[in-house]
């Protein structure tokens, strides 16, 4: 598992974006590998720019990309993207299966209903070591409010206690026959 979660809302290092990079993470897996990257963006409109070349970027390299937001809306927010060696695809309806059937401690599945694994991508670059515009892909972003879901103060310390082994165990899930 490599988890990638180096962004901020306008921020982003660019070449932790690229094909190359992305060549890179998927050479330092084992075949059932998976890479886990925290991105933060809208997932559909003008703001979901950065994240839909990110996710052409990681699907050029990995066969198969699965992504959760995690607002549930059309605003700026963190959206879990998993991606996985295994050419075999993983559907919403095995993942909450899987859910089912695995006893962690954490029950994913209200995470689980945001899947997607088909993002339009013909408007956006592949982002390459050469190319990588993403300044200009997060500029629909500037001024947008950056969602972070909260509840009462008990709630929030403990998901932000479990905010990584969450984000693990969906790479995990994923992966897990």
């Amino acid at each position: 598992l490599i988890v990638l979660d180096a962004y901020q809302k306008d921020k982003v290092p660019f070449q932790l974006t690229t094909q190359e990079f992305m060549q890179l993470t998927s050479d330092r897996l084992d075949d059932d590998g998976v890479l886990f990257a925290n991105v933060i963006s809208a997932p559909s409109g003008p703001a979901s720019q950065f994240y839909r070349a990110e996710y052409k970027t990681i699907q050029s390299v990995y066969p198969q990309v699965y992504s959760f937001p995690t607002a549930g809306r059309v605003v700026v927010q963190n959206i879990e993207v998993v991606a996985t060696k295994d050419e075999t695809l993983v559907t919403a309806e095995e993942l909450q299966r899987r859910n089912r059937n695995r006893n962690i401690g954490i029950d994913l599945a209200a995470e689980l209903t945001s899947y997607r694994n088909d993002e339009p991508t013909d408007d956006v670059p592949l982002l390459t070591d050469d190319r990588a515009p993403v300044d200009s892909l997060l500029d629909p972003m500037v001024g947008q409010r950056y969602v972070v879901q909260r509840t009462n103060e008990t709630e929030q310390r403990a998901a932000d206690r479990n905010a990584t082994t969450r984000s693990a165990v969906v790479g995990t899930a994923v992966r897990a026959a």
